[in-house]
């Protein structure tokens, strides 16, 4: 499975494609050399957009999940629709630092299947 992941232009001048793995209800991605692209760079800052949106379920309490940025868990029991309902965008931006050249984002599911709509990775200023 592909998600999109994009860039911002402060940061490389093309688009990399994100792989994912599946063990359980852990969906993984991640982007650097394990998976298919280039280095990150070591001990380097970056901000991390989560970019999420409701396109399916019309009620709350349908979907939740959680999400884990380099093994800490950053967002816990997310409901979109409880969020900001259905069909808007919610995005959620995190401060990362990289150790070991990869980027590493984990989706939990608790109820029905986490969901992601785009992910934008930029240097930290």
């Amino acid at each position: 499975m592909v998600f999109p992941f994009f860039f911002s232009s402060d940061f490389v001048s093309h688009l990399f494609p994100i792989t994912s793995k599946r063990s359980g209800s852990a969906g993984y991605l991640g982007l650097g050399p394990e998976f298919g692209a280039g280095s990150l760079g070591v001990h380097r800052a970056y901000l991390v957009t989560l970019k999420f949106a409701e396109i399916y379920w019309s009620s709350a309490n349908r979907r939740i999940f959680n999400v884990k940025v380099g093994g800490q868990e950053v967002i816990r029991n997310l409901d979109l629709f409880a969020k900001v309902g259905k069909n808007r965008a919610y995005d959620v931006a995190i401060p990362v630092s990289v150790n070991d050249g990869v980027l590493r984002i984990e989706f939990v599911s608790i109820k029905d299947n986490a969901k992601i709509s785009a992910i934008l990775v930029r240097k930290a200023q």
